[in-house]
Order: C-alpha cells, then sequence, then structure tokens
C-alpha cells in the first residue's frame, strides 16, 4: 500500500453538526422503551439549533452593548432570563451553573506565581 492509500483510511474527526446522536442517548438514558423516529429528530434537531443561535445572539449582544469583546457565562445567563419564561429559566441556569462548575473542576489548577523577594535595605 502506498502512503496515500494508508492516508485515506485513517479515521477522521466525528462531525457533530446535529443533535441526533445526543437525542439518541437522552432517550436511552430516560429509558422510555420507545425509539424516536428520523423526522421527529430533525425537528427536536432544527429546534435545538434555533434556541442556541438564539440564546447566542442574545448573549453577543448583551456583551457588545457592555462593550466587551469576551462573552461570560454571565452574559449566557442573562440572555437565558430575557428569552425563556419563569421556571424554565431558573432552570436552564441552575443546570448550566453546574455545568460550568463541572468543566471548571476537570481543568488543571493553576500554578501560583512565587512572590517576587523584596530587596534588602543597606544600612547608612
Amino acid at each position: 500500500m502506498t502512503k496515500q492509500a494508508t492516508d485515506n483510511k485513517r479515521s477522521r474527526k466525528k462531525n457533530f453538526d446535529t443533535y441526533k446522536t445526543f437525542i439518541d442517548r437522552k432517550n436511552v438514558a430516560m429509558k422510555l422503551g420507545s425509539s424516536v423516529s428520523l423526522k421527529t429528530k430533525r425537528v427536536i434537531d432544527s429546534m435545538l439549533r434555533g434556541i442556541g443561535n438564539s440564546i447566542c445572539d442574545e448573549a453577543s449582544g448583551l456583551a457588545r452593548s457592555a462593550k466587551r469583546q469576551t462573552l461570560t457565562d454571565k452574559d449566557v445567563f442573562a440572555a437565558i432570563k430575557i428569552l425563556f419564561p419563569g421556571e424554565l429559566a431558573q432552570n436552564a441556569i441552575a443546570d448550566g451553573a453546574k455545568a460550568v462548575q463541572k468543566f471548571k473542576a476537570s481543568l488543571p489548577p493553576k500554578k501560583k506565581k512565587a512572590p517576587k523577594p523584596k530587596a534588602a535595605k543597606v544600612p547608612t
């Protein structure tokens, strides 16, 4: 085999452009015993994409109005409060905060910089 033929057979990174696999995982986790049709998956997928896009648009608008270039979790939480009604927003924010904490806990700890030694004063 030539090198070019082996390069074509290498595994490629999976493309997660859709939420279909995550919909299946959630269905299995709920143990309903029923499957979801492909048409239903498409509808749920487009709904999740629309919700995600609207949250991103609202959060980026909030960051822009605060004259910041960095999108923070506070911007996303505020966007969720604006877009979703009452208890749904509270549950989404609670789950989002839990996910952010879990992500931050998975990061390696930051190294603390040692304080610079002070220069000794020479008595005169």
